[in-house]
């Protein structure tokens, strides 16, 4: 399995608006390519910093999905108002343990 991160900073006041973003744009794209595994979200309400994460099951998987990608990760940081280009790293996920299902606000 392969994962990428993207990292945006922005103002904390448009976190609710970069997490609709998210929801509307990365995950339908990522969904429409094959190999898409899931995706997760992380949000700091008070600095503005976002983190996304998406889940490939292979490496050609996630080298195909990134032109997609890049488009909605360009309107999340669009949403955020994020001053500066996004941080995207790509990793090999080497341990991953499943994550009690819990209701989120």
């Amino acid at each position: 399995m392969f994962a990428r991160t993207s990292s945006l900073q922005g103002k904390p006041e448009r976190i609710d608006g970069a997490i609709l973003q998210f929801n509307e744009e990365v995950l339908p794209a990522a969904r429409n390519q094959p190999g898409f595994l899931g995706a997760e979200l992380l949000v700091d309400r008070v600095s503005g910093s976002l983190v996304g994460t998406t889940y490939w099951e292979a490496v050609d998987s996630l080298k195909a999905s990134e032109a997609a990608m890049e488009r909605a990760r360009r309107k999340v940081a669009e949403a955020l108002q994020s001053p500066i280009k996004p941080t995207v790293e790509r990793y090999e996920v080497a341990i991953r343990t499943e994550v009690k299902q819990v209701a989120l606000a």
